[in-house]
């Protein structure tokens, strides 16, 4: 027999769960520019479009590296992306440009992008280990020797949880999968921490095939009642004072959501000692109000952190800085700091479009009443999602929009270009506050930007007032 809870899961940021493959362009996926939109090739389709008297000019396009979307729009004049595609993905910012590679997501045999119960476990376990660790820190400061994460003797996950994977406490915690529909496609922002301050890195910042925010499915997790009767004969192993009975959802729930909340609160706190950057405003804003999300869950209710991007802290759990003795923390950070171990830590940071963090959802545990209306909701919105996919993408009407926080050297500003008086130069409008606008003169050399609304980034500025700005990128949303 086993004991079974249902749980209602929300993506409150992008989250991606890796298949470990890389999508390459032009050979597994089509990038629809137009339409906004990315195919994974369905090689049938592609045939079938093509035909079979024609199979060598498809080869040939592969062996020339060539384009297959212009040899199928010759083929098909209003070719679309669901005519060549096993599923399709939308675009969020700028696409793929030159076949970039896309870190796919994991999916089942359905073609539903997979949460696995696995990597739910996983960050379950990370927070009661980090609870657990935080009522026996003697363990830690015993030597260097407990900070393994390991099972057995000397590991510290043996010494809280079990000496081996059969006697492991979490062998009462069994979820299941989720899975969702459709996903999305970004180019993802990493944020690095250089000598001179910290910088966008480019070259570490892969396109991902993520489940977009405010994606819903159920799972349930499971406990056998045999291995609870066990456990109840053997108090010894269990990290909850040796009651079995505490891996309760409600208790659980509790427990993930204050090491959640403590997580987002020191990462607020660590951008206060890095006396907030220009360019983390927005990612800032985020994490308060996933706090504040965290800080309004309900009994049975929780935010976690998941997947790729999640960061160093929330990964391991974040209790390394309090319980190391400060020259085993050290060592241990710079593992990961490498050559640079003068440099804040973390000093790298992981984004969504936006400057959203990524991986964070919301867990709730649903009654059976519950549970046939949240189904048949699920299946309308999925179904509202593919017929959305389908459709033509219509550009969104950008507006100048003023900054939320106060204008420094390296703000990203809204910018209106209205004129062209020579050569390079370009006159654009900033966008500062209100009565506070001015019109400055910029170098760059495409013309295709006059007449329109685009980033900039101040560069320059004397007794509180911006001279000088760089073109960042073209605006594709507001705010």
């Amino acid at each position: 027999m086993k004991q079974a809870t249902q749980l209602h899961i929300k993506t409150l940021t992008p989250l991606h769960i890796g298949s470990g493959r890389e999508l390459q362009g032009n050979f597994e996926y089509l990038y629809f520019s137009k339409d906004k939109r990315i195919a994974l090739i369905d090689e049938m389709k592609v045939l079938n479009l093509i035909g079979e008297a024609f199979m060598s000019q498809w080869l040939g396009v592969i062996e020339r590296q060539d384009s297959l979307l212009d040899l199928l729009k010759q083929r098909s004049t209003r070719l679309k992306p669901q005519d060549a595609a096993l599923r399709i993905m939308a675009v969020q910012g700028p696409g793929p440009a030159n076949y970039q590679a896309i870190m796919e997501q994991l999916h089942n045999g359905l073609g539903q992008a997979l949460l696995p119960g696995s990597s739910i476990k996983g960050a379950m376990r990370t927070a009661v280990f980090t609870d657990a660790l935080g009522k026996k820190p003697e363990l830690v400061k015993n030597g260097t020797l407990m900070s393994k994460r390991s099972h057995g003797r000397d590991g510290l996950e043996g010494r809280l949880f079990g000496n081996s994977p059969n006697e492991d406490i979490f062998r009462l915690m069994r979820p299941g999968d989720a899975h969702f529909g459709h996903t999305e496609v970004f180019k993802t922002k990493t944020l690095n921490k250089k000598h001179d301050g910290w910088v966008t890195d480019d070259r570490i910042s892969p396109f991902v095939e993520c489940v977009p925010t405010g994606a819903e499915s159920l799972f349930q997790v499971s406990r056998p009642e045999q291995l609870i009767d066990y456990l109840g004969k053997n108090q010894r192993q269990s990290p909850f004072n040796g009651s079995a009975d505490r891996f309760g959802w409600n208790e659980l729930s509790q427990l993930i959501n204050a090491h959640t909340q403590k997580l987002l609160a020191d990462e607020l706190t660590f951008w206060d000692h890095e006396r907030m950057p220009a360019l983390v405003g927005e990612y800032v804003q985020h994490l308060t109000m996933l706090l504040q999300a965290a800080k309004d869950c309900e009994p049975g209710s929780c935010v976690m952190r998941i997947g790729f991007g999640s960061g160093v802290n929330f990964l391991t759990g974040g209790w390394q800085k309090e319980l190391m003795e400060a020259k085993d923390y050290l060592s241990w950070a710079n593992r990961f700091r490498g050559s640079a171990p003068q440099l804040a830590f973390p000093k790298t940071r992981k984004l969504a479009y936006n400057d959203m963090p990524l991986g964070f959802v919301k867990l709730t545990a649903v009654t059976a009443e519950q549970k046939g209306a949240l189904l048949a909701h699920l299946k309308k919105a999925q179904i509202e999602a593919q017929t959305k996919l389908q459709k033509t993408y219509v550009p969104p009407k950008v507006i100048p929009q003023y900054p939320k926080r106060p204008v420094r050297r390296g703000s990203i500003l809204d910018g209106f270009v209205f004129a062209k008086p020579a050569g390079r130069a370009k006159k654009v409008r900033v966008y500062i506050g209100k009565g506070q606008d001015i019109d400055i003169m910029m170098n760059y050399r495409d013309d295709s930007i006059l007449g329109k609304i685009i980033l900039v980034e101040v560069r320059e500025m004397r007794k509180g007032k911006v001279t000088a700005i760089a073109y960042k990128k073209p605006k594709t949303e507001n705010r």
